[in-house]
């Protein structure tokens, strides 16, 4: 797990793009082959016919945009988009000539993703991986090339693993990241923020106990520890 970068996720409302594939073959594995770990989980809950629903509704998405704006016309995909501020999520089923299959894509950058540059992304993505079922010839020169040699890099030192914290309970307002224990204020750290916390001994002043602990871009701090959640 990098250390080194986090898109603060919501504590409480997390996923991957495994996940997500996961849930999506557990759908198609129940619809198209009345099998699979959702009808062995629930059994005489669910139905076949009521994956497939599941599946016809993602269908009638009409927002051509994403991994459908890859796909040749015509092609049936059964996908679910989501976006905010910055970060946007396709997860898709392509039945495809050649076969069906499953394609999950998430992009992310801090505060705000920009959709001229996210989108074509994923549409190039899914054309890449149609054309690699269906139509290996219409990879273009550039894709097929080898990658140019690159000149060696040293092995980096490694970094010690330290124990990291969440930051709960602030309301939505943030922690403040001070120089020290109620020093100058370096930034705000958004709720759900993920931190690591710094062998230096907690410092208490004005009632507050502080926690030093440095922050996904190498910044280091103050915090107070009340509103660090370990993990």
């Amino acid at each position: 797990r990098r250390t080194d970068m986090t898109t603060h996720p919501d504590i409480y409302r997390q996923t991957t793009t495994g996940d997500l594939a996961a849930l999506l073959l557990m759908l198609y594995d129940c619809a198209t082959n009345s099998q699979g770990l959702l009808l062995d989980t629930y059994p005489g809950e669910l139905t076949a016919g009521e994956c497939q629903q599941i599946l016809d509704m993602l269908q009638l998405n009409e927002l051509v945009k994403l991994l459908e704006a890859g796909l040749p016309p015509g092609i049936t995909i059964a996908h679910k988009i989501g976006y905010i501020d910055d970060t946007y999520g396709d997860a898709a089923i392509v039945y495809s000539p050649n076969g069906d299959y499953i394609l999950v894509l998430a992009l992310y950058a801090p505060v705000w993703l920009e959709w001229g540059i996210a989108s074509p992304l994923f549409t190039s993505i899914s054309q890449l991986v149609y054309n690699h079922f269906n139509d290996p010839d219409a990879y273009t020169t550039a894709v097929l090339a080898a990658p140019p040699d690159l000149p060696p890099t040293a092995t980096p030192a490694p970094t010690p693993d330290l124990p990291q914290a969440i930051v709960t309970g602030t309301n939505g307002v943030g922690l403040t990241l001070r120089s020290a224990p109620g020093g100058a204020e370096l930034a705000i750290l958004p709720e759900g923020s993920v931190v690591s916390l710094l062998d230096t001994p907690p410092n208490t002043l004005n009632g507050i106990t502080w926690q030093h602990i440095r922050i996904a871009d190498g910044t280091t701090g103050w915090v107070g520890a009340d509103y660090l959640t370990g993990q």
